[in-house]
């Protein structure tokens, strides 16, 4: 017989807490999160259409409260570093509206990476700040409004 031992260090299981956090985090938003474009509509008495909307949080959002939305995250002093080709980075960010509506808000890493290096705390995307502060709480949308004084919409 060998006595052959395997040794877990603290490192490794530093790492496979690192893992099932970022595995765990992936499923919260895959599961939790419902953000589905609205198609705009014609209303038969006036005729007029509506404009696109989102869902945010199982609500229909209108795109201007959608964008007034990220506007008081950002006077909140919500920033996110991200990449597109991150999946729980895509997540977020549909959860807030959609890249394009996010934009004032998001640090896109892929296309600022000194500022991401200068700037983050971890290795790891989607990382959010308040203030320049590393946020570790909950990335729902009611909870970044909560942090940031900010109302849903």
């Amino acid at each position: 017989m060998s006595d052959d031992k395997i040794v877990i260090t603290g490192k490794m299981i530093l790492t496979a807490l690192v893992l099932l956090a970022v595995v765990m985090g992936s499923l919260y938003f895959l599961f939790a999160v419902d953000l589905t474009p609205v198609e705009e509509e014609t209303h038969e008495e006036d005729g007029e259409e509506t404009p696109t909307g989102y869902m945010i949080a199982g609500e229909e959002v209108i795109e201007n409260e959608a964008t007034d939305f990220i506007d008081c995250l950002e006077e909140g002093g919500l920033t996110v570093y991200g990449a597109e080709t991150c999946p729980a980075c895509g997540q977020l960010a549909e959860s807030l509206g959609g890249y394009e509506i996010v934009d004032p808000i998001w640090v896109e890493c892929l296309e600022e990476p000194e500022r991401c290096n200068n700037e983050k705390v971890t290795g790891y995307v989607p990382e959010i700040h308040f203030n320049g502060e590393l946020y570790e709480g909950d990335r729902s949308p009611s909870s970044l409004a909560h942090e940031a004084g900010c109302e849903l919409p």
